[in-house]
């Protein structure tokens, strides 16, 4: 799971903070490596997300999954994490179990 985003940015932190709490923090810990990638005020780091498919339009945070293999398996082009503020825990695994389970995402081109 590559997350773009920035400390600037409430819901980059809201989603930050329910990839740390139970029970999310140890299903993520079983099936996702995260690496975070700042992307300053929308400035910094876009090639790495165009390299990889993801567009910035609706908002940060945005994601791009990948299977153990190096696949990609999905894409948060439609703004899915934007609102992440708005999420509890609970809903961040749903989604998370989503992606993991049944890669209902949008996929890459």
């Amino acid at each position: 799971m590559v997350v773009f985003g920035g400390n600037w940015c409430a819901d980059c932190r809201a989603l930050h903070d329910r990839l740390h709490e139970s029970p999310v923090r140890e299903y993520v810990a079983e099936r996702f490596e995260i690496v975070n990638v700042n992307i300053g005020e929308m400035n910094a780091n876009l090639g790495i997300a165009k390299e990889l498919g993801v567009s910035l339009k609706r908002g940060v945070p945005a994601a791009a999954f990948f299977a153990p293999d190096g696949k990609p398996v999905g894409i948060t082009n439609q703004g899915e994490l934007e609102p992440a503020r708005q999420y509890n825990a609970q809903q961040v695994l749903t989604f998370l179990r989503r992606v993991a389970e049944q890669h209902l995402i949008e996929k890459p081109k």
